[in-house]
């Protein structure tokens, strides 16, 4: 009961694969623009239970797809940021092979599905059904897999990807996770913190341009104000980054007292606002990709969180696709000229774009991604937009809330005059993360159970 599989992929007669993030469930399907608020109800995007947002309340009658569970006019939607690919070619018969590895297994190994029958790959000499276009991409499959989940050995290539693509990173990496959990925090396991520490403590000892970026969640889905496990797992995540003498920052400060680690490694989320019944609203666009691009070359999209649960390789089941295009084009690095892979360079720079709220006239300023220019303007545009967010909702989650009470408290503050007038001012969608956020309350459960941090983590 403490591990699911959390593979999310749909293959196509064993010829077409998806392979990625993105849950088939309410409240995935969203736009790049994220709206919070859907206000014309004769052609709503997001009807019924699509219209979903578990920060506020939990889903209720699931079998009632059309029925709406929120009062759309008083609360906002909880806008959705994933991340998926097709695969075509040799990898996605991978995919299928590795979805007929975890069906057979458990037709196998339970008798209530002695009905199923066992399925079987398809002869590599068949001639495919779906005509598809040669592509230029080398594609390898990584998975986290164990025998209670597929019957065979424990599998953690995800894991391993992770922390060969940051420790051979030369210029740049650039992440997004829906959790951000390692082992920097005492207790965890996996291995991406630290890879993140030694290769930034390289670039201070050698004295070159090396930036790491990620973006995640402001905070984790559900209600954290009244649940503990919610807390709980920002308790990880602040121990993973900044709290303690393992943390990452607590070691690159030990290492060199006189560097800001911010200078070399900083943390975002994304938020959006809105109007519901005149009244100004406002929601963190929930970050739900599991991405790394590195240095414009490569790029892996899967479906495992930066947690041990999706990367011991023995709790839950994850597949992800590290993609390594030939195919090139001429960019900028370091100011120099380069030669990027093309699906690795457009794809971090739609989702700078995105980020940012730029116009397709303004996307050669993120052409190079650690420029001072790029750099300073990722920072300037999150920075901007927090403090507006900040002025125009006091409530939200921010460094200057640091307990419960404070939380509470900034509820009760009266609302800001002109807020549209100040919101007009934001840029995108992107955002400081909140590291300090409830920082001197008690985060972690009353609960005696042993199984606890192996499943929080």
């Amino acid at each position: 009961f403490e591990w699911s599989h959390h593979q999310k992929t749909v293959v196509i007669d064993q010829e077409i694969a998806f392979v990625g993030g993105l849950d088939l469930c309410y409240g995935r399907w969203d736009t790049s623009s994220h709206p919070c608020v859907d206000n014309c109800h004769l052609a709503t995007k997001w009807p019924g239970k699509d219209y979903y947002n578990t920060n506020k309340k939990g889903i209720e009658h699931p079998e009632l797809p059309f029925i709406d569970h929120l009062d759309r006019t008083q609360i906002p939607r909880l806008p959705w940021h994933d991340v998926h690919m097709k695969i075509i070619g040799s990898a996605a018969k991978d995919v299928a092979y590795n979805f007929i590895q975890r069906w057979n297994h458990h037709k196998e190994s339970n008798n209530d599905y002695s009905s199923h029958p066992f399925i079987l790959p398809t002869p590599s000499s068949k001639s495919p059904i779906h005509p598809s276009i040669p592509g230029t991409a080398n594609v390898q499959l990584l998975r986290s897999i164990s025998p209670w989940s597929s019957g065979n050995t424990v599998e953690d290539s995800l894991c391993k990807a992770y922390i060969d693509l940051i420790k051979n990173a030369e210029y740049f990496v650039y992440i997004e996770n829906q959790f951000f959990i390692s082992g920097t925090a005492v207790g965890v396991i996996n291995g991406i913190g630290q890879a993140i520490v030694d290769r930034v403590a390289r670039a201070i000892r050698e004295e070159s341009n090396f930036k790491i970026i990620v973006v995640m969640p402001v905070v984790p889905e559900g209600v954290y104000e009244e649940t503990a496990s919610i807390r709980y797992i920002m308790r990880w995540q602040f121990d993973t980054i900044w709290n303690g003498p393992t943390s990452i920052y607590g070691q690159l400060k030990q290492m060199f007292p006189d560097i800001n680690p911010s200078d070399y490694i900083s943390f975002h989320s994304l938020r959006c606002y809105g109007e519901l019944e005149g009244s100004e609203v406002t929601e963190q666009i929930y970050i739900h990709a599991k991405l790394i691009i590195v240095d414009d070359c490569r790029a892996m999209i899967s479906s495992a969180n930066i947690n041990d649960r999706s990367l011991r390789g023995d709790g839950d089941s994850e597949i992800g696709a590290l993609v390594d295009d030939t195919s090139v084009v001429d960019s900028i690095m370091d100011g120099e000229p380069f030669k990027a892979a093309k699906f690795a360079f457009e794809l971090r720079k739609q989702l700078w774009q995105e980020h940012l709220g730029l116009a397709d006239s303004e996307c050669s300023l993120i052409d190079d991604p650690i420029s001072p220019g790029s750099i300073e303007y990722w920072k300037y545009v999150s920075s901007a937009n927090t403090e507006v967010y900040t002025n125009a909702f006091p409530h939200l989650p921010s460094n200057h809330i640091t307990t419960l009470q404070q939380l509470s408290s900034a509820s009760l503050e009266p609302k800001t005059t002109q807020r549209m007038a100040i919101l007009q001012e934001i840029r995108g969608h992107l955002i400081d993360f909140p590291l300090e956020f409830l920082k001197h309350e008690n985060m972690k459960p009353d609960l005696k159970l042993k199984v606890v941090d192996r499943i929080f983590q």
